[in-house]
């Protein structure tokens, strides 16, 4: 299991550990760690590197838990003309809709 910027992993992770971090969430103690940057190669440019930024996978589970919670509540609300960041969305099914309403595609 990768490491973030703290020693921690999944590894050992149980339900204590859930129900601390449900109540530190609830109680707004809850604080994300900055995540552990490293730099890795470009493809087929050697000489210049990217940064690649790794969290903490157990801030991870966190993370997964907002996003259902905040799809859950506006995902309902949202315009069907909206694609961008959606479950079951992409670029592909905007265009899609697009091109069965009879938009011009160039």
């Amino acid at each position: 299991m990768s490491k973030g910027a703290t020693p921690e992993t999944l590894d050992g992770i149980n339900h204590k550990w859930f129900d601390k971090t449900a109540e530190d969430l609830l109680s707004g103690r809850f604080k994300f760690t900055p995540a552990r940057a490293l730099k890795i190669p470009k493809p087929n440019k050697p000489s210049e590197f990217r940064q690649l930024l790794i969290a903490n996978p157990r801030e991870k589970v966190v993370q997964k838990a907002v996003q259902m919670v905040l799809n859950a509540i506006f995902e309902p609300i949202f315009n069907n003309a909206s694609h961008g960041f959606r479950p079951q969305r992409s670029v592909m099914t905007a265009l899609d809709h697009i091109h069965m309403r009879g938009g011009h595609m160039s």
